[in-house]
């Protein structure tokens, strides 16, 4: 509960079940309650309410939105541009960000002007979570931009909730 998360705010009252009874917590997800959330799970016997059971505190992410994405295009200078030259090396930049529930996979992909065979970088994030920005850097060699011609870069970024975003930028 986002409202009133201090002091052992509960999703759900008292209730009693028979031993070795699974109990599953059904609740409606509301926008307001995307974020991340801490719980641990309290047992007590109905028949002596000093033999208690607590669980260690979980968190629990509720994720409707895509990773943020942006990318570049350097040149062997580190210098940011869209204009490269015949035959030139391309330092294709994806940064990604996912403010809720981390990444689980980011693709780079890259289309020449006349090939449609794709050159690709896949990189798996599991265990990158949290808001910070990461970035990805695929080097396109110089063997790869000999056509004149604009160049499609791609970034796939899936989050952990399985939320695909993709962004397309152009060089030429």
């Amino acid at each position: 509960d986002p409202t009133n998360s201090t002091l052992g705010a509960r999703l759900n009252g008292t209730s009693e079940f028979a031993n070795n009874t699974n109990f599953v917590l059904a609740f409606t997800l509301t926008p307001s309650f995307v974020g991340l959330h801490n719980y641990r799970v309290e047992c007590r016997d109905n028949t002596d309410t000093n033999n208690t059971g607590n669980s260690t505190i979980r968190t629990l992410a509720f994720d409707l939105s895509p990773p943020l994405i942006n990318i570049s295009f350097l040149d062997l200078n580190q210098e940011e541009k869209t204009q490269f030259g015949l035959g030139s090396e391309v330092n294709v930049k994806c940064k990604r960000a996912d403010a809720t529930s981390g990444y689980n996979l980011t693709e780079i992909f890259l289309q020449s002007p006349f090939d449609s065979q794709l050159i690709s970088k896949r990189i798996d994030f599991s265990s990158a979570t949290g808001t910070t920005l990461i970035t990805t850097e695929f080097i396109i060699p110089s063997t790869e931009t000999q056509n004149l011609g604009v160049y499609t870069a791609a970034c796939y970024a899936t989050d952990k909730a399985g939320i695909i975003h993709r962004v397309n930028k152009t060089f030429s």
